[in-house]
């Protein structure tokens, strides 16, 4: 698929197929995080991937409430970063690589901010020195829509038009 493409499909879903992903696609998100770039080429992220259904309820659990519908995601990605500066920026480039490759590899992607970080660390034995900063819930697409999905796809809010997003030189001053 060819990146542009997989822009243009990459969305967030809610509801997943319990098929499992193949670890082969695994590694293959793993390594197109691992190819971000980072200032001063730091790269300080580290990705737990999570597959047991025990261990994805109990990360869940110790999130938000709105999020417990990620606990049926097949994969569960915490992303960890070291506490610095630019990690939350370095992170998120990152994580933008997953969802993209996800979609590249027929997968959705969504990923959240984590609620209770102390708990999540413990679960997951985050070190010192490092947090974890966002679940990413991944899956395949149900093969049958259903009655969750069509609702949000009805509720998802359309981009905004480049006009309201950029400017040329000054802000404020359209394209």
């Amino acid at each position: 698929m060819e990146v542009a493409k997989a822009i243009e499909l990459r969305h967030s879903r809610r509801v997943f197929d319990s098929k499992p992903i193949e670890w082969e696609k695994i590694l293959a998100l793993l390594d197109a995080a691992r190819l971000a770039p980072s200032a001063v080429n730091w790269q300080p992220w580290h990705f737990v991937v999570v597959q047991d259904e025990k261990n994805r309820k109990a990360i869940v659990s110790a999130g938000q409430v709105f999020n417990k519908w990620m606990a049926a995601a097949p994969v569960l990605i915490v992303a960890c970063a070291k506490e610095s500066h630019y990690s939350k920026i370095d992170l998120g480039l990152s994580i933008e690589n997953v969802l993209i490759r996800a979609t590249d590899l027929g997968l959705s992607g969504t990923p959240t901010a984590i609620g209770n970080k102390e708990k999540i660390s413990e679960l997951i034995n985050c070190p010192k020195g490092f947090s974890p900063l966002i679940t990413i819930a991944l899956g395949y697409a149900p093969e049958k829509k259903t009655l969750t999905e069509r609702v949000v796809k009805k509720l998802m809010k359309k981009k905004k038009p480049i006009e309201e997003i950029a400017s040329k030189e000054k802000f404020g001053v359209w394209l």
